[in-house]
C-alpha cells in the first residue's frame, strides 16, 4: 500500500514531535524528580577546572594538600558544600575533626574541597570525609595517611592532642549515665589546637572553636553543640548543631568553619548538652575586622 506524500510526511512530523515532547519530558524529569547526587573522589591535584587528576586512598605524611574534588549532579546554583576532614585513629581522640572545608556551586562542573598542611607533617593513619549538601549527608570517602621513615633530620610531626584547658567551670552540671563535662572553652582557632580562652571573635575569622572535655562516659554517650546568633528581637537562631559520640574521657574540639562572607557581628550563644540535657553554655560577640 502506498500513502501519498502529504500523509507520510504528516505521520514522520508527528513522530518527530512526541519524540521531542518525550526527549523534553525526560530532561525535566532528570532535572527536578531526580534527587542531588556527589560524585567525589580523593586526588592529588586538580585541573584548572577542579576536575580530579592522580585519584588516590594514600597520602604521604608530607603531602601539601589533600583534595577532595565533587561533582553535584542536579544541585541547584548556590548551595552549600561541606566537607568534613575527620581522622578516624590518626590522633589520641577518636573521630576528630580536623577541619571542615566549604564551598558554594556555581556550575555544572567540579568543586575542589581542599585542606592543607601547615608547616608540620599529617598524623598516619586513617581518615574519612563526610560530604554534605546544604547541611544533608551525602556520601563519605576514606583514605590514609602513610607513615614516614624516620631520617637523620626529622620533620616534627603534627600531633593534635588534648592540651590542659585553662578554667574549668563551676557552673557545669552532671548528666545522666555518669558521664561529666570537667571543661568548656571558646578560643581562636588559627592554630591546630585553641590557646587562650576569648569572648570576642573578629569578623574575618576562618572558623570559631570550642573544646569539650569530657570524663566518665559510658559507651554511646552524646555530645552535642549548638551555635546560636542572636536576632534584633533579641531570640537566638540556630546556625550549626553538631552531635559526637565519645566514650570514656575525651577532649573534644568543635569547629565552626566560617563561608565565603564574614561573620554577622553581633551577639552569639554556644549551647552544650550531654545525652540531651543542656549543661553548659557561653556567649560571645563578633566584632567587625580592623
Amino acid at each position: 500500500m502506498h500513502w501519498p506524500s502529504s500523509r507520510l510526511m504528516m505521520a514522520l512530523a508527528i513522530l518527530a514531535a512526541i519524540s521531542a515532547a518525550l526527549a523534553i519530558g525526560l530532561t525535566i524529569y532528570r532535572l527536578f524528580a531526580l534527587p542531588p547526587g556527589l560524585a567525589a573522589t580523593m586526588c592529588r591535584d586538580v585541573n584548572a577546572d577542579n576536575e580530579p587528576l592522580g585519584a588516590t586512598m594514600a597520602f604521604e605524611a608530607d603531602a601539601e594538600t589533600l583534595h577532595c574534588a565533587v561533582q553535584a549532579a542536579r544541585a541547584r546554583r548556590g548551595a552549600r558544600l561541606k566537607a568534613v576532614f575527620i581522622a578516624v585513629d590518626a590522633l589520641e581522640a577518636p573521630n576528630y575533626v580536623v577541619d571542615v572545608v566549604a564551598a558554594t556551586i556555581e556550575g555544572a562542573g567540579y568543586v575542589d574541597l581542599a585542606l592543607h598542611r601547615n608547616e608540620t607533617l599529617w598524623p598516619a593513619g586513617n581518615y574519612r570525609v563526610e560530604l554534605y549538601l546544604d547541611d544533608v549527608w551525602q556520601r563519605t570517602l576514606i583514605f590514609e595517611i602513610l607513615s614516614v621513615e624516620a631520617t637523620p633530620s626529622p620533620t616534627p610531626t603534627l600531633t593534635i592532642t588534648p592540651s590542659p584547658l585553662p578554667t574549668i567551670r563551676p557552673t557545669i552540671t552532671p548528666a545522666p549515665l555518669g558521664a561529666r563535662v570537667v571543661g568548656a572553652s571558646l578560643a581562636h582557632c588559627d592554630q591546630s589546637q585553641p590557646a587562650t580562652p576569648v569572648p570576642r571573635f573578629r569578623a574575618d575569622e576562618a572558623a570559631l572553636c570550642y573544646t569539650v572535655q569530657v570524663v566518665g562516659a559510658p559507651v554511646g554517650t552524646l555530645l552535642e553543640v549548638a551555635w546560636l546568633l542572636q536576632k534584633d528581637d533579641g531570640a537566638f537562631a540556630l546556625i550549626r548543631a553538631t552531635r559526637y559520640e565519645v566514650e570514656g574521657n575525651q577532649k573534644v574540639l568543635f569547629r565552626l568553619a566560617r563561608g565565603d562572607a564574614p561573620w554577622p557581628t553581633g551577639a552569639y550563644r554556644v549551647e552544650l548538652t550531654l545525652n540531651g540535657e543542656l549543661v553548659h553554655a557561653d556567649e560571645f560577640t563578633v566584632e567587625p575586622a580592623p
